[in-house]
């Protein structure tokens, strides 16, 4: 397995992981039926965004001003959940 292959994987497992955390389906069912308040398209966005803070090769990220290491940043997108 190259390291491209490899990163794609762990995008894949995170984007699994984000999913379930949030309670994907529900949310999906609701952009659907929202009437354009949300599309399910954009709510991927959503899901994407924050798989990519999660695999993030950057030592830090900057955020309103401030820099935090990237594993804060893992850490907190990690617990991104429904409530």
């Amino acid at each position: 397995m190259t390291q491209t292959d490899g990163y794609i994987r762990e995008k894949q497992i995170y984007t699994e992981v984000v999913k379930s955390n949030i309670d994907y389906s529900d949310y999906a069912l609701w952009a659907e039926e929202s009437n354009g308040y949300m599309s399910v398209e954009e709510l991927d966005e959503i899901v994407q965004m924050i798989v990519r803070a999660i695999c993030s090769r950057k030592k830090t990220e900057h955020i309103c001003g401030q820099e935090f290491p990237r594993e804060v940043i893992k850490a907190a997108m990690l617990k991104v959940d429904r409530i």
